[in-house]
């Protein structure tokens, strides 16, 4: 983290996708339990379920 801290954009999931879905999804492909492109797929579709399916 940086000394003064991420700003997030201004969405209302912003703080659980920062800190749980890309935690997550950096843990997964860091630790080999998914390749890269799971990790990531896996990451974008708890973001799409947060948001109802939405785009973003």
């Amino acid at each position: 983290m940086l000394p003064n801290g991420i700003q997030f954009p201004a969405l209302p999931g912003a703080p659980e996708i920062m800190n749980i879905i890309v935690s997550d999804m950096m843990q997964n492909a860091l630790t080999g339990n998914m390749t890269v492109e799971q990790a990531a797929k896996d990451a974008a579709d708890e973001v799409r379920k947060l948001h109802g399916g939405g785009g973003l």
